[in-house]
């Protein structure tokens, strides 16, 4: 027995669903002109793959409602789930594209996101940058002034080209995100920013073709002369400003705020910093460490090297035996997805934790209800 994962109810047993076979075979374009054989064919033989198989399964004792499945028959390891009516995963994505396989990714809930429009699938823990990276998209953006094609760099708040669009909502668009730092959900719809007609084609990058002729302050001369034209050269400059589009609507999201008093800070939950936050926790000091990604312990988390290691173990083992002690601490306080804006006089210090732009906008309703 072994659980499977709803699209829409989630994790269940496997005795509440029923296999329904093979999945994507795709209907005959000319019934009427298929021979007895071929309907045949059709109906009745199937694929019978000892390996990976894309399969049909309905909740039979739950929502009743149909999803497809890529399973590993060899062994019944569930790959992927995905809702009827979406696209199956390519060879583009995934599994082919990825280093390694890790329990920070959840490789058998498929997410289902929108990238420009065009609609694609990751998994569960991915960002925004790692699912278009996955799906073989490395184009995202254009630079500001010469519209020079741009891809992912980084994998943190330090990106510095793909910075997109989220939402399409006009009350809660966001402009000017970091794809790196943008968790997927299903719903999400992301657009590359400062382009025009899409990222592919931009028509801006007509700069690039120009730039021997637009140095760095051309524009405060150039547009000068003469005097009457300005309404005119006004006009395209403002359509060229910017990066991203603002809302245009009042932002109906619901914001709190709160003061946090602590004896000592520690921003960053690397190595460092959780040794950092253990000793003043274990020397009775009112502690609070705060990260911006979502589980702590930096990138040495997912370091997997025999040729790293603390203490004869290794490096990950290391630190995860000092998270769980951490964790037991009682004046210690860890708040993930929470990044420090600014450093002012006495101390005093601003902070963004996110709370739900991780989830679905129906998830964000729920949560919502259950806090109010």
């Amino acid at each position: 027995m072994f659980l499977i994962n709803c699209p829409f109810c989630g994790e269940r047993d496997q005795s509440e669903f029923k296999a329904g076979g093979e999945a994507h075979i795709e209907r005959p374009k000319q019934p009427t002109e298929l021979s007895d054989d071929q309907w045949a064919e059709y109906l009745f033989m199937r694929k019978n793959i000892k390996g990976i198989q894309f399969e049909r399964w309905n909740h039979a004792h739950g929502c009743r409602k149909w999803f497809n499945m890529v399973r590993d028959t060899s062994n019944d390891e569930i790959k992927l789930i995905y809702k009827m009516g979406e696209k199956p995963p390519t060879n583009k994505m995934s599994n082919n594209l990825r280093v390694k396989s890790s329990e920070y990714i959840d490789e058998t809930t498929s997410v289902s996101f929108k990238f420009n429009g065009k609609t694609y699938h990751g998994y569960k823990g991915d960002t925004l940058a790692s699912a278009l990276l996955a799906n073989n998209v490395h184009l995202v953006g254009r630079s500001f002034k010469y519209h020079r094609p741009r891809g992912i760099m980084t994998s943190g708040s330090e990106e510095p080209n793909a910075i997109v669009q989220v939402g399409n909502d006009s009350a809660i668009t966001e402009p000017n995100v970091r794809a790196t730092e943008v968790e997927i959900y299903d719903g999400l719809e992301a657009t590359s920013q400062n382009c025009w007609p899409s990222v592919n084609f931009d028509i801006g990058g007509i700069n690039n073709l120009l730039s021997p002729f637009l140095p760095a302050g051309f524009y405060y001369k150039t547009f000068m002369w003469p005097a009457s034209f300005w309404e005119k050269y006004e006009y395209f400059i403002r359509h060229s400003a910017g990066l991203g589009k603002s809302p245009t609507k009042p932002d109906t999201d619901i914001y709190d705020h709160k003061y946090i008093h602590c004896d000592v800070l520690v921003i960053g939950a690397g190595i460092s910093g959780i040794m950092a936050a253990k000793t003043a926790a274990k020397n009775n000091l009112k502690t609070l460490l705060l990260e911006e990604k979502t589980q702590i312990g930096g990138s040495t988390i997912y370091q997997n090297s025999e040729n790293f290691k603390i203490d004869n173990k290794n490096s990950s083992e290391w630190l995860a035996n000092e998270i769980n002690e951490l964790k037991k601490l009682d004046n210690l306080e860890i708040k993930t997805r929470t990044s420090v804006a600014a450093y002012h006089g006495y101390n005093y210090l601003l902070a963004r934790e996110n709370l739900t732009d991780h989830l679905s906008h129906l998830k964000r309703k729920i949560k919502l209800d259950k806090d109010f």
